[in-house]
């Protein structure tokens, strides 16, 4: 229910090619910034189901989903939840059972292949998250930093293109203006 601070590193095949802070707000808005290993600055702005970024202060046409929806493990509320999942385009109205891994899942949103969330039928931890356009992002054991939980990392898998995860460092909560998630920072050099 408040704001994150999140330290992370961004790996492929195991080596780590960029890190960074990453920001969330319950409300919907995350964003991250990220120094890559050769040398430029990469940002990322989520705005509800609105992804934006830059490379060095351009605007990028089809960015790798680099930031994860954390605003939606951030949710205070069942409607809040169920907000944000129809703001991805999930069919909330549709649950299925399902299997990821070592997980039974229910499946908000159904297991046809389009955005749906999976939840641990236990612990009702996420597992994983589906987007439109073939993004799935899967959610690690959650790590605790004093009371914080948060999964420890996020396998990004996109079709087309390498996996990539993002592992956190450390977390903390914070206060964040709503002005932090101005898509000006974006520009910034």
């Amino acid at each position: 229910t408040t704001g994150l601070r999140l330290q992370v590193a961004v790996l492929s095949g195991g080596v780590a090619v960029g890190q960074g802070e990453l920001l969330s707000d319950p409300h919907g808005f995350a964003r991250v910034e990220l120094h890559h290993e050769s040398g430029f600055v990469e940002r990322h702005l989520l705005l509800g189901a609105q992804h934006l970024a830059s490379r060095d202060g351009e605007m990028l046409t089809d960015p790798r989903p680099l930031l994860p929806p954390f605003p939606l493990l951030q949710a205070s509320s069942a409607g809040q939840l169920l907000a944000g999942l129809t703001s991805l385009g999930v069919q909330t109205q549709t649950v299925e059972l399902g299997y990821e891994g070592d997980h039974d899942c229910f499946v908000i949103g159904g297991r046809s292949g389009g955005p749906a969330l999976w939840v641990d039928e236990d612990s009702l931890e996420p597992v994983r998250m589906d987007l439109a356009g073939g993004v799935r992002f899967y959610f690690g054991p959650n790590r605790d930093d004093g009371g914080v939980q948060v999964p420890a990392w996020v396998q990004i898998e996109q079709q087309g293109a390498g996996p990539l995860r993002l592992e956190v460092r450390s977390v903390q909560a914070t206060s964040i203006s709503t002005d932090t998630f101005d898509d000006s920072w974006l520009e910034q050099r």
